[in-house]
């Protein structure tokens, strides 16, 4: 049909997995991404606090992108990727700022993921089972969540639509949300304590609290990867004789 002749020695390497028929390309295109957890994690990350951006150039990289401050956030946000792209797992590249960066170049990535999202898009992936569903709430709450002294579960965003996709999938595990509400107005000036900079922000940021009564159902079906937040949740949850033993999150 093509006027390509394939030698067999080729097929069979497309057969083993050797080669692919896309120039070394594993995911060329979303509909190569196969549904599954560590996928729906890679989803709420970069949702979240994350990149999917198109590089200029000669290179016309699709790079997928995450800067966090925790070693274990970093280190699973790239076992998942891996593990989605079917490669060795990108190994997170300290920073000066002590934080540790994690990157991919990923076509099939980017056009799922590029900002502003497109919830339609993603569903696909992120309802797929419940255990996806929970995956992609930890990755979205590992990037955006925080949990106060006293064990308040908050998540933030610029996205007013995100977040009430993200009430409403919690909903169906039984964790209880507010709406989203204004925490920071656009237009604000903000000072970064650390370096003395000010400025101001472009967007609007909502936030969504869990609330109280719903906050074992949080730790039980959703919780954290980075162990610093996961452990303040569970004080705090031991302080109200909610939790006498720790409980195994990845297998709840």
């Amino acid at each position: 049909m093509y006027g390509v002749t394939l030698s067999p020695a080729v097929i069979a390497d497309w057969c083993r997995g050797v080669h692919t028929p896309f120039g070394g390309i594993r995911i060329p295109t979303i509909d190569f991404l196969d549904p599954s957890p560590e996928l729906a994690y890679v989803i709420g990350v970069v949702v979240g606090d994350g990149w999917a951006v198109k590089r200029s150039g000669r290179s016309g990289e699709y790079r997928i992108s995450a800067k966090v401050k925790d070693r274990d956030f970093a280190e699973e946000f790239s076992r998942c990727l891996g593990k989605v792209l079917g490669r060795e797992p990108p190994k997170p590249i300290p920073m000066k700022d002590e934080k540790y960066r994690v990157r991919v170049n990923s076509n099939a990535l980017y056009k799922l993921l590029q900002k502003p999202i497109n919830i339609d898009k993603i569903r696909l992936f992120v309802e797929h089972t419940r255990d996806c569903t929970r995956s992609f709430l930890r990755g979205f709450f590992d990037a955006e969540g925080s949990v106060t002294l006293d064990g308040d579960i908050y998540c933030y965003n610029t996205d007013h639509r995100l977040l009430e996709y993200t009430r409403r999938l919690l909903g169906l595990l039984g964790i209880k949300t507010t709406d989203p509400k204004i925490r920071t107005k656009k237009g604000t000036l903000i000072k970064d304590w650390k370096t003395g900079k000010t400025y101001i922000k472009k967007k609007d940021v909502y936030y969504l609290y869990v609330r109280a009564d719903t906050k074992l159902n949080f730790y039980k079906h959703v919780g954290f990867t980075i162990q610093r937040k996961r452990q303040r949740l569970e004080e705090c949850l031991k302080r109200r004789g909610l939790l006498n033993v720790p409980l195994n999150q990845s297998s709840s």
